[in-house]
């Protein structure tokens, strides 16, 4: 029987190419997919030694003007609405994936692999793929995986999810590929800062800052480079720092307060999706929800009430410094190490 025809999403980075390695080791036939996404052509002569030292033949794709254009309309929609923008998440979510599925699909491939921190197996009684996180919660990914439904699910490789970060670093060390693409990374915070300078330069505006008390603080002069989590100085205050909680592009108002008087007791999550359920129709569930700056698991119950869209009601409110939540965030609801699905909040509700 021949081996199965795996399509490896290559990075550069150490974890995609220990992917490939391993899987080149199980022997599967393996092609690598690798977007350009900065266009630098010294880029070539790595691919080449990438290809020999793998193995395996590498499709680069050049997607710089194509991922640009995608990432600068998301971040331009994020500013201007107020969200947090977590651009790794949206540019997995939205574009990664998708293209990657587009690939699967034109040539026929059976698996897709990549090097994502996240198992993803089979429940043998169930009969259903299931998300798990990765044992360290720092530096899992599976929020990367969300919208992903089961075909896709039960279509992905990755050998990571189970692999301690130790091994992962002694098998990069030994094929001599740590740090060796790092100058090909995409920058995300210089994409930001890209769009929030196209935002000033075409778009500025001047906003009221409210505190959440109702107290007028002052105004800000570049309303549509803000967004949900900044830090604002009080211009009157120097010792004073606020954070932005919430923005109102309609009457141009920009809410803050002190983070460490914060208290949330509600949220509001659209976009919300599934893993192992062909849709929402549920009444209410209880188990925990978890997001990037905050890896332990918060119990709440969840309601559905419109579409795809959700209320978490805290069984224990979020204070101070633990309630660094805002809108535009991608949670993860979970019980235990399993990841049921996830959404990205839409509102924050005292």
């Amino acid at each position: 029987m021949s081996a199965e025809k795996v399509l490896v999403a290559l990075s550069g980075g150490k974890e995609s190419l220990v992917t490939a390695w391993l899987l080149k080791k199980q022997g599967l036939q393996l092609r690598g997919v690798f977007f350009d996404l900065i266009g630098d052509p010294r880029l070539s002569e790595v691919i080449s030694g990438f290809e020999r030292k793998l193995g395996i033949s590498i499709q680069v794709v050049n997607a710089k003007e194509d991922a640009e254009t995608f990432l600068l309309n998301e971040l331009n929609e994020g500013l201007l609405s107020g969200r947090r923008l977590d651009l790794k998440a949206i540019f997995h979510q939205k574009y990664l994936f998708p293209k990657l599925f587009e690939f699967k699909e034109h040539y026929q491939f059976q698996k897709i692999a990549s090097g994502h921190r996240v198992l993803v197996q089979k429940d043998s009684v169930e009969q259903v793929m299931k998300v798990y996180r990765y044992s360290s919660v720092e530096e899992d990914e599976s929020a990367l995986l969300v919208g992903l439904n089961q075909p896709q699910l039960a279509s992905l490789v990755l050998p990571l999810g189970n692999i301690p970060s130790s091994m992962i670093e002694k098998i990069a060390t030994e094929l001599h590929v740590v740090d060796e693409t790092a100058k090909f990374d995409l920058d995300w915070n210089e994409m930001l800062n890209r769009a929030r300078k196209s935002l000033v330069r075409d778009q500025t505006r001047y906003a009221d800052v409210i505190s959440v008390k109702g107290a007028r603080v002052g105004t800000h002069p570049d309303f549509a480079t803000l967004s949900a989590g900044d830090r604002y100085q009080d211009p009157d205050d120097a010792g004073k720092e606020y954070s932005v909680f919430e923005i109102d592009s309609v009457r141009k108002r920009v809410l803050v307060g002190m983070l460490s008087r914060r208290v949330i007791r509600e949220l509001h999550l659209e976009d919300a999706a599934w893993f192992s359920r062909p849709d929402l129709k549920m009444e209410s569930l209880r188990c925990a929800l978890v997001w990037n700056r905050h890896p332990k698991a918060i119990p709440v119950r969840l309601l559905q009430y419109e579409g795809h869209r959700m209320k978490a009601f805290l069984e224990t409110p979020l204070e101070g410094t633990d309630a660094d939540i805002f809108n535009g965030q991608t949670v993860l609801w979970v019980t235990g190490a399993e990841v049921l699905g996830g959404a990205r909040v839409m509102s924050c509700k005292e």
